[in-house]
C-alpha cells in the first residue's frame, strides 16, 4: 500500500503506477548505484534476495550499498552465523561476479551476534574484504569509498551503540572534493518506526545531520524499518535546498511493516514525509555523469510485483525523484 504526501523542493517528483516505463537515463554517460537493506538471509530464506539481485544486474549499477541486517542472526552458534554470512556472499555472487562491488554495513542483527565483529571480519576478507580505511577499532565496519564523482561513507552504529564516529566522519567530509556525498548506516536518524535508533542520543544525531548538510550531502540511506520511506528533514532555516533526506530502504526480504510515525525527539528538525511504501523492492540512484559539473541525481524506487497468474516477478518503477546537488 502506497501513500503520498505532495511537496516541492526545487525538484521534480514523478509518481507512476506499476508497469510504467523505465525512467530515462539522465545522460548517455550517466552511472548508477543501488541501495537496499534488511535482507535477513538464512540458508532457507533467500528467495526475495535472489530476485532482487537478478533485477539489479539488469540495471548495470557501478556498486551496491546494503544498509545492514544482511542475515537473520539470533541465538545461533558461530558456525551457524558464519553459514548465514556465507549465504549472503553466495546471494551477492552474481553481482560481484559481474565486477559490481557490494558494500554492506552492520545492522543490529549482525551487531547482536556473539563474537560478531570477528565473524563479520572473517566473512568479509580476501576478495570480499571491505575498505580498511575506517577509524581505529572499526576496520571493515566503518569506511569510505570513492567512485566516479561521488564519495560513499558507510557508518557503523554499533561499536558505540546508536552513535557514529563523528570525528572520523568530519575528517572525511572535510577532505572530500567530489560533488556527491552519500552516507549509509543501519539505524534511522529520525524515528519512523523502530525506537532503537540514532535519536537515542539527539545531540550526537543533530551533529551528524549538521555535518551532512554542511558537506553538501543530501541523502542518508538507512534500514532497520522494514519499508521504504523518503522524508525531507526540514532544518527550519527557510532554505529547503540544504535539507538532507532520510531514505529508509529496509525492503530486501524481511517481513514488511506498514505503520510508521515520526514521533521521536526530532528537535530542532521537522520531518516532512514524501512517500511511504510497504513493498519489497530497492532504490536505483542515477548520476547524470562522472564529471565535477554532473550534479543531477535521479532516484527511482522499484517495487516488487508478482503476476497473479504466472507468478512471474518483476521490479517496476513506483517513484521518480530528481534533484541537483549544489556545492557545499
Amino acid at each position: 500500500m502506497w501513500s503520498v504526501r505532495g511537496f516541492l523542493w526545487l525538484v521534480l517528483l514523478t509518481f507512476c503506477l506499476a508497469g510504467c516505463a523505465e525512467p530515462p537515463a539522465l545522460r548517455t554517460n550517466s552511472w548508477r548505484f543501488v541501495v537496499v537493506g534488511d535482507l535477513h538471509l538464512s540458508e532457507t530464506r533467500t528467495t526475495v534476495a535472489n530476485q532482487l539481485v537478478a533485477a539489479m544486474r539488469g540495471d548495470d549499477p557501478s556498486l551496491v550499498l546494503i544498509t545492514g541486517d544482511l542475515v537473520e542472526g539470533g541465538s545461533l552458534t558461530a558456525d551457524q552465523i558464519q553459514g548465514q554470512l556465507d549465504t549472503f556472499l553466495e546471494v551477492m555472487a552474481p553481482l560481484t561476479g559481474d565486477g559490481i562491488p557490494v558494500y554492506p554495513v552492520r545492522g543490529n542483527r549482525e551487531a547482536g551476534m556473539t563474537d560478531g565483529v570477528r565473524l563479520w571480519n572473517a566473512a568479509f576478507s580476501g576478495i570480499a574484504a571491505l575498505p580498511a580505511n575506517g577509524p581505529e577499532g572499526e576496520t571493515g565496519l566503518t569506511y569510505a569509498v570513492a567512485r566516479h564523482n561521488a564519495l560513499f561513507i558507510g557508518l557503523d552504529a554499533y561499536v558505540n551503540r546508536r552513535r557514529v564516529n563523528q570525528a572520523w566522519l568530519d575528517v572525511q567530509l572535510a577532505a572530500n572534493v567530489r560533488p556527491h556525498v552519500f552516507v549509509f548506516a543501519h539505524p534511522a536518524a529520525f524515528k519512523s518506526s523502530h525506537a532503537d535508533i540514532l535519536d537515542d542520543f539527539p545531540e550526537d544525531r543533530n551533529a551528524l545531520w549538521r555535518s551532512l548538510s554542511a558537506a553538501g550531502a543530501r541523502l542518508y540511506f538507512c534500514g532497520h524499518d522494514h519499508f521504504f520511506d523518503l522524508t525531507r528533514i526540514d532544518d527550519g532555516d527557510g532554505d529547503p535546498g540544504n535539507d538532507v533526506f532520510q531514505v529508509v530502504t529496509g525492503t530486501g526480504g524481511a517481513w514488511i511493516v506498514s505503520s510508521f510515525d515520526f514521533d521521536g525527539p526530532n528537535e530542532p528538525y521537522t520531518p516532512v514525509p514524501l512517500l511511504h511504501g510497504a513493498e519489497f523492492g530497492y532504490l536505483l540512484v542515477e548520476i547524470s555523469g562522472t564529471g565535477d559539473l554532473d550534479r543531477e541525481v535521479l532516484l527511482t524506487w522499484k517495487k516488487r510485483v508478482v503476476d497473479p497468474f504466472s507468478g512471474a516477478v518483476t521490479f517496476v518503477p513506483a517513484l521518480r525523484f530528481r534533484y541537483t546537488a549544489s556545492p557545499s
